[in-house]
């Protein structure tokens, strides 16, 4: 493996994600190459193959299909670059992504949540305007903890996000239980003359690890027995408009998906799960 190409390919892929994707490629390429044991230059078609079906055997469809899109993206981008003569992966089909369960919240759960914040001894309105932040406006972690207060415009009523994934703008409605929950987290609790909206005692922005860590301790409050992280929540978010009769272009504006095809996954667990309620209470004839 050539570490020139490795960091200029990352190079690439953080100027359109984000760090946590590069982080994730350069992992499941630096795995590939070990097992390879091959120069870029000797790598074939044959090689890609071996590795799906010998190394990968053991994982889930959906983790086999991530491992294997780093390294078919990453000799995409050698050939591209010229740095490789043939495009090896033209002929690779990855197949379908598994549908996964439903790990979501749903109206009654998340109102559960909300009220368990308030059994918190410390930081409760800062938890609980985060949450309802997730839930309302579909926010990632990383943009929660860089939102400032300036971002947040109450007389026109929107949210605006600057960092997004791919450093993308976009702006968000503000809706009005977040605006009421932001607001008495300023106003009794936080005590800090940062920029940033959400901060700690010290007044530095919180950390993924930080907000995650918030979401699970909240969500066992209120007995919910399901995995909620930041990005469960904005599963909920979408699934919930979706079921609510929002627009499928608003949920995929207010996401920052650039692609509309990552939005429509939401609507297909939905209906897919709708369909075997649909056939499962049925009368059996």
């Amino acid at each position: 493996m050539n570490n020139h190409n490795l960091n200029l390919f990352l190079m690439h892929i953080k100027t359109k994600g984000s760090e946590r994707t590069a982080e994730d490629y350069e992992k499941n390429i630096k795995r590939f190459f070990s097992k390879c044991n091959k120069s870029e230059e000797e790598v074939t078609y044959e090689d890609l193959l071996v590795y799906y079906n010998n190394n990968l055997a053991t994982l889930k469809v959906n983790s086999k299909r991530a491992y294997m899109m780093a390294v078919l993206s990453y000799f995409k981008f050698l050939y591209e670059q010229s740095k490789v003569d043939n495009d090896i992966t033209k002929a690779f089909k990855l197949p379908k992504a598994e549908l996964k369960d439903m790990e979501y919240l749903n109206v009654e759960e998340a109102i559960m949540v909300s009220n368990a914040c308030n059994e918190e001894c410390q930081n409760k309105l800062r938890k609980k305007a985060m949450f309802i932040m997730f839930v309302n406006a579909g926010m990632r972690a990383s943009e929660l903890s860089n939102l400032e207060l300036s971002d947040i415009d109450e007389e026109d009523g929107w949210i605006t996000v600057r960092q997004g994934k791919g450093n993308k703008f976009r702006k968000i409605p503000l809706h009005p239980s977040v605006q009421d929950a932001i607001n008495k987290y300023i106003r009794y609790e936080r005590r800090s003359r940062s920029p940033y909206l959400f901060v700690n005692r010290q007044g530095n922005k919180l950390s993924n690890t930080i907000i995650n860590r918030d979401l699970e301790r909240i969500t066992g409050k209120a007995n919910i027995d399901k995995n909620i992280t930041a990005h469960r929540l904005r599963d909920s978010f979408a699934t919930i408009q979706y079921i609510n009769g929002a627009d499928i272009k608003s949920i995929q504006e207010t996401l920052g998906h650039t692609n509309i095809q990552m939005t429509l996954h939401y609507v297909q667990k939905v209906d897919e799960k709708r369909k075997d309620q649909v056939v499962k209470a049925g009368v059996q004839f």
